[in-house]
This record gives C-alpha cells, structure tokens and sequence, in this order.
C-alpha cells in the first residue's frame, strides 16, 4: 500500500479556523438598561462576539465542519471559559495584569450574536485611554515583571477539540478605562488562534490494525512524530502577543478510552504549535491492547506533506493504519533529571546489529526516545525479533546516552545493567519497567573509589634543604584512578570519603628578601568530554573546599589564596615558582582567600560560573600567595610555610548557552 493510500495530503487550501474578530462593539444589540445590573463590589461587565462570520471563528465548542477547501469549522464560547486581559495605560503606574474574565451561561439574557464577560479582578482604573491585549485560556502561570504568560501544549491529547490546547491572543484599539458596576462599551478585542488543528479520520476499511489479532483488540494509543518541535511550553509577550520560544516535543500522544473510544468515520482533533513541516517525514504509529503489547508499522506521510503547519489553520488529514503485531517494552523513568543543568531530549540507545526498534525508526543503528507524557522514556520490540536474537546473542546490550542540546552523556554505572537484556530478565509481549533516580551531572567526581594514596611533592619536610623544595613537575593521577586528572604538587587520598589536595610552598632566607621562594600546585580535572563537539556553553562548577598548613615560624605576614580557571591543554602540567597566580584570561575566579579551617568534612561548598567552555575544556586550581604588608626586620632565613587546599565533591553541570540562541 502506497503512503498516499495510507495519508491523504492536506487541501490546498487549509481551512481557516480563526482570524481577527470584532469582539465588543460601541453599542449593544439591546438596550444596556434593559440587562440586569452586575454584581456589586467592584465587577466589570464586558461583551464579546458569540459567533464568528462563517470563514471564521470565534471558540470553543464545535458545531459543524466541513472538510471543503475552504470551508469553516463553526466554534462557539463554553460555559466557564475564561480568558485573562492586559492592560497598558500612559505611565509605568497604569498597568493591569492577567485579570481574569469569565462566561456564564445564562447569567445575562442572550443577546443575537454577543455574549457577556465578567470579571471582580478589576481594581480602580484612572480614566484616560489604554491598550488591551486578552489571552485565552486564562493561566495563572503568568510573570508579570517579565511580561510574559506561559502555557503548556501538552503532548498527550485525548482526541476531543480542547479549549486548554486552543490558545488564542487578542489584540483591541485604544480604549476608555474600564468601570466597574457596569457594562462598558467601546473596546474591541480582535481574538486569534495561536495554534495549528489536525483534524484525523481513519475512513471505514482503512484500519487494519486488528486484522490478525482478533476483533476485541482496540486501538487505544496514536503517537504522531513530526520533523519538528510542536507540544510542550509556550511562552508569550504580554506587550505584543508574540510567541517568544519554540517547544520542547516533536510528538503528540492521542490517548483513546472507554469513554472515548477510537472509531472509524470518526475525526479527532490533534493541536500543535506552528511549524514547517516541510524538511522531515510525519510518522503515525497506532498501539492497542492491554498494556499496549501490539503495535503497527508506522503509516508515513513523507517531507512536505504537511507543508507549514500555520496558526488558526486546520490539516484534515486521512489515515490509514497498518496491521499490529505483538511487542515486547522496555520503559524507564527518570525520577531527577535537573543535575544535568538542562532538558533531556531524548534517551539514545545504540542498537545491536540486527536488533531494530519495533517502529524501525532508527538513525543508524541508535533510537531516540523522548519522554513521554508521563516522564518515561519507552521503547517496544518485536517479540519474536527479540526472542531469536537472544536465542543466538544470549545477551543484549542496549548502549545508552542521554541526549539535550549540547551534551551526550551515559547513565550512571550502576543504571547500566537495566540496559542488559537476557531471557530470563525480561517478560515477552508486556512491559518492563525500570527506574533510574538521577540523570549525572555533566560531570561530577567524589574521590570516594580511589585505588590509592598517591603524593606528588605534597608533603614536603620543613627543613631548608634543597630536597625539601620538591619538583614543580605535573603528574599524571592514573595511578590513583583518577583517569585523566594531573597536577603538580598534588596529593589524592584515599579514603571513605577521599579528597585530593593542592601544595603551596612559601620560605624565606636572609635579612633583605621578601619571599625568597614560592612555589605553586595545581590540579586539573579530566576535559568535559561529554559536552557535544560544538557546543560553546557556561557551566556551573561546585565543589567542597578548606585549607590547612604547617610551618616552623610565627610571622602571619603573607596570605594564601587559590584561583579556578579553564584551558584546553591535555596531559600533565608544570607549575613556575613565583608569587601571583598564572592563570590568566583563563581564570573566572581569583583571589579566593584561604583561612585555616579544614576539619575533615573539606570545610565550604562554593559555585562557580565557567564560560565558554567546550568538549576540550579542563578545570584547573591553582594555589599561590600574595604578600599583604611588608615583612617586619629581624626575620631570619629558614622559615618555611606549607599550605594546602582541599577539595572534594567537584560537580559541573550546564548554565548556559552561548550557541544555538
């Protein structure tokens, strides 16, 4: 069957669902006296349109459609809707945020062709003119210092024409502030429909699904995939209506059930954020049966089908639905997935040679799973694909990556094995579930599973012998399972609660020198290599510090600090003898002073801000002394000044985007 036997493409002309109304006018069909006053305390009473002209709309219960080029869906405001109206007078003062109007059935006498709005929400106006701008439906989650009202699209629809996916704006002329205890005139709201409409009908004889599987096999799921971003947060101007980002999810769930059950000849409604279509194929996969253990090939409409999908237009769209087949799931929830420090978009499994996923939508050999609507990353397998690769393979190893905008990056070690799958680990033709606490920072290390104590000069004698200074050489801490992390007068301990520490050595000799020697340490951590290899992006750095030392003088006439900084150089490093720090441009923060207070827990926990980095970029620590006051006279050579910072519990996770903006 071809895919045009499978989804008829659109009409030419898509059918217009909304465009700008007139929503009140100057002057009431009737005599404003003749209605019943509102209510006392401060209520205002406001018209708007009940019904649309016939190329148009106004909301929210269907009444009629007509699939025609050109033809209208009829829409009329429900009981109970409401929608929050803006304001936006002469002066910073005048300004009225998201108060909230409401329709009441049968409150007011119905009037031909107008509906009344009413609202307590309204405080006091000041006379003179005001711009107004109304968004439906009405949300609480609004940021009025920012100006911005956000709604969520969701990703799991039930297939009934929703008012809370029907997101409207509407723009009026200048008008009269409101007055309360009365019905005002003169405004007009102009209401728009910021969303696309799907309209789906699977024609009689077109639904295969059940062909081999018996008649009581239902469908009760359709995930429709799209090229691009289309459910998920939507965030707008309340100066100018202007949608300000693009959603997170380039799927919808259409959620079927007893009470509303999938039919043929029956059409349901599926509402997306605007998008061009255009560059990518649209996937239609229809799953059925109890814990959704059959499936079908996906019905594929292919790139510019769709075309752009415009706002306040409607796709109809005829479906056809391949034959199911029973499947195996393998579901994983993620209770955290914040330590990242962005959104997971997707859980990328690399996939055994041939193994595919069920839908055999793969992109070489790895499937993509983004969450669904209840959080849980899902994928399904052909149970008898399944069954014969493990009779042959034994084991199968899904490689797991969690994916966002600019990293890639594996679960935690002890999550991997609910990657594994083995004949007897897993139930056929239903699901498996798993749960996983926490997707990993973007990088993170406790020192806790050191191999050993290693000392790299950071325990020097205090004594004035040349063999006491030690080596500014840079190391490499393999040795100490500290893979790819080097320093140069550095210690890694190994404990319970391991640690490493950083050396800087401070003496003094003769009667003339200030600092006669200095001799800086250094740490540097492995490169962030889980970021992607264009990402150009901010991370927030955390870590545990203290200091402690030891020296064979009283003289408190220096004082130690530590910088943090970034570089892209691999391998071990050499630190130079000297007093400031030498990290230069790299460093993002300097001068960090150091008191004596380690106590064993590694004393403060401190957040820093690193930018600009990238997959190459490594984290280093350098501890040095700056002198504060002039050394007093009478100090003798052979005074000698060990310092240490401590560090333990380093987390690194994404701030902020440089690139892709």
């Amino acid at each position: 069957m071809s895919i045009v036997e499978h989804i008829l493409r659109r009409a030419a002309a898509a059918v217009v669902c909304a465009a700008l109304l007139p929503s009140c006018s100057d002057s009431f069909a009737g005599d404003a006296d003749d209605l019943p006053a509102p209510t006392e305390g401060g209520e205002v009473v406001i018209a708007v349109s009940e019904l649309a002209p016939a190329t148009a709309a106004s909301r929210v219960l269907v009444e009629s459609d007509d699939d025609r080029a050109g033809g209208a869906v009829t829409l009329r405001w429900s009981d109970g809707d409401s929608f929050g109206l803006w304001a936006s007078g002469a002066t910073e003062a005048d300004e009225y945020e998201n108060m909230r109007f409401t329709y009441r059935e049968g409150r007011f006498p119905h009037e031909e062709g107008r509906i009344y709005f009413a609202s307590h929400d309204v405080p006091k106006m000041d006379s003179g003119e005001y711009s107004y701008r109304a968004f439906y439906p009405y949300t609480d989650n609004a940021d009025r210092e920012a100006n911005t009202l956000t709604y969520t699209l969701s990703s799991s629809q039930t297939g009934i024409y929703d008012g809370s996916c029907d997101i409207m704006t509407a723009q009026a002329d200048r008008s009269a502030a409101l007055v309360r205890d009365r019905f005002n005139t003169g405004m007009e709201l102009a209401f728009r429909h910021e969303t696309h409409a799907l309209k789906i009908t699977v024609p009689s004889g077109s639904n295969l699904f059940a062909r081999r599987l018996g008649s009581d096999v239902k469908v009760t799921r359709i995930r429709i995939e799209f090229p691009q971003p289309v459910t998920g947060t939507l965030t707008f101007s309340a100066a100018t209506g202007q949608l300000l980002n693009v959603p997170e999810n380039n799927f919808v769930d259409v959620i079927f059930d007893d009470e509303n059950p999938f039919e043929e000849d029956k059409p349901f409604w599926v509402f997306v954020a605007p998008a061009d279509m255009s560059t990518g194929d649209v996937k239609f996969t229809a799953f059925g049966g109890e814990n959704e253990k059959y499936q079908s090939d996906p019905s594929v409409a292919s790139a510019g089908s769709f075309g752009r999908l415009e706002r306040a237009h409607i796709t109809p769209v005829k479906l056809g639905i391949k034959r199911g087949f029973s499947v195996t799931w393998f579901d994983y929830a993620v209770k955290d997935l914040s330590r990242l420090g962005e959104d997971v978009q997707s859980l990328n499994l690399t996939l055994p040679e041939g193994l595919q996923s069920a839908d055999r939508i793969d992109d070489n050999g790895v499937k993509k799973i983004a969450a669904d609507a209840e959080g849980r990353f899902r994928v399904s397998f052909r149970t008898q694909e399944l069954s014969e690769i493990l009779e042959t393979a034994g084991q199968i190893d899904l490689q797991p990556l969690y994916e966002s905008e600019h990293a890639l990056l594996p679960p935690y070690a002890e999550d991997l094995g609910k990657f594994v799958i083995t004949a007897q680990s897993y139930r056929e033709d239903d699901r498996n579930e798993y749960t996983i606490d926490h997707v990993p920072y973007l990088f993170e290390e406790d020192f806790n599973s050191l191999a050993k104590t290693v000392n790299h000069d950071d325990n020097l004698a205090l004594s004035g012998t040349s063999a006491d200074y030690g080596s500014n050489n840079g190391y490499k801490l393999d040795d100490a399972g500290l893979k790819d992390w080097s320093g140069a007068r550095v210690g890694a301990y190994k404990a319970d609660d391991g640690y490493v520490r950083i050396l800087n050595r401070s003496q003094y000799a003769g009667f003339v020198a200030m600092v006669a020697g200095n001799y800086r340490g250094r740490i540097d951590s492995p490169a962030m290599a889980n970021l992607k290899e264009d990402a150009s992006v901010s991370l927030n750095i955390s870590f545990n510090y203290s200091m402690d030392r030891d020296r064979n003088s009283s003289y408190e006439f220096i004082t130690h600090y530590f910088a943090v900084g970034t570089h892209e150089r691999s391998g071990a490093i050499s630190t130079d003898n000297g007093k400031e720090t030498t990290l230069g441009s790299s460093a993002f923060a300097i001068d960090r002073f150091l008191s004596d207070n380690f106590n064993g827990d590694r004393g403060s926990y401190l957040t820093l801000v690193a930018p600009d980095c990238n997959p190459r970029s490594r984290f280093v620590w350098e501890v040095y002394v700056k002198q504060d006051i002039d050394r007093p006279s009478g100090i003798v050579a052979g005074n000698y000044h060990n310092y240490w910072l401590y560090l333990d519990n380093v987390k690194v996770s994404i701030a902020a985007s440089r690139n892709n903006e």
